[in-house]
């Protein structure tokens, strides 16, 4: 690790994106800052090993992503809770917001290229160009109804999926959403469109869901698996999942722990991958995997 290294850990990862095989950038927030609930956000990056602060925001992203259209190449997009935006690829960044009415956004994902963003009311945004957000949203709740999206992904700008608060479910096909509900109360906090053409999605109690378009069940996880789970990725083969204390892989329908021998309380929560390594950001740490040896950088 660099020279940085103290100052990184005066900080605490939020979530991550990696534009590389050697390059992740990731939310974070510092410590004196976040105790005193003063809106913020540190955008750090690990090139080639090397840490390096890319910029300093003075509101809170909720939400990271890359974008590879319409006509960039692996674009950093970050989305603070209340619709701003910030967009860095060598040398510019530049700031903006997503919409002009009032929002709430939760997570960001890349799907066919395109940046796309979630949030609560069902909304949901695609970025078309670079100060220019397409609405998507799906339909309105009811006066009174509290729910949202906290995640979103997709095969394809005619198959993405949504996924949040009472257990909701939505599948947009590009014309319009169609709600698959139903299955559990509880909230859904990430959702993955996997390699093996199954949607995985997870959230509260151990939930998890797979399935595709109309089409959904629910795991029961062996084991008595009721933590709650916070993220679910693909990568080489194999779903991986996570709490805010470990890393598993699904076997049928029981979670094996992903064990490290270099630490012990280990933090884990969002997961992202590019070029063939698996990423694992948690408050305090951050974790490299190649498919055959993890690498701690923090």
């Amino acid at each position: 690790m660099s020279n940085n290294n103290q100052a990184i850990k005066t900080r605490v990862l939020l979530a991550g994106s990696a534009r590389y095989s050697d390059l992740i950038d990731i939310l974070s927030k510092d410590r004196n800052l976040l105790e005193q609930d003063v809106a913020h956000t540190g955008i750090l990056a690990l090139d080639q090993g090397r840490w390096a602060s890319s910029a300093n925001l003075p509101w809170d992203a909720t939400a990271i992503t890359v974008a590879d259209r319409p006509d960039e190449k692996r674009r950093l997009v970050v989305v603070g809770e209340d619709g701003q935006t910030f967009t860095y690829m060598k040398p510019t960044p530049h700031n903006g917001t997503i919409a002009k009415e009032k929002v709430m956004i939760r997570r960001a994902n890349n799907i066919d290229g395109y940046a796309y963003a979630c949030g609560m009311h069902r909304k949901v945004f695609k970025r078309i160009d670079r100060d220019n957000w397409l609405a998507l949203h799906a339909p309105t709740p009811q006066k009174g109804e509290v729910t949202g999206f906290e995640c979103i992904d997709g095969f394809n700008e005619n198959e993405v999926y949504c996924a949040g608060w009472n257990g909701e479910i939505w599948y947009f096909n590009g014309v319009d959403w169609l709600d698959n509900s139903g299955l559990t109360s509880l909230i859904l906090t990430s959702c993955c469109c996997a390699e093996d053409q199954n949607v995985y999605i997870v959230g509260q109690h151990g939930t998890l869901i797979c399935g595709r378009k109309d089409q959904w069940q629910l795991i029961e996880l062996e084991d008595d698996f009721t933590d709650d789970l916070w993220d679910v990725h693909w990568f080489a083969g194999k779903l991986y999942l996570t709490t805010m204390t470990g890393l598993y892989t699904l076997d049928g329908a029981k979670l094996e722990e992903v064990i490290f021998d270099d630490v012990q309380n280990g933090t884990f929560y969002r997961l992202s991958s590019k070029e063939g390594v698996l990423w694992s950001i948690g408050s305090a740490n951050l974790l490299s995997f190649d498919g055959k040896t993890w690498t701690r950088h923090l």
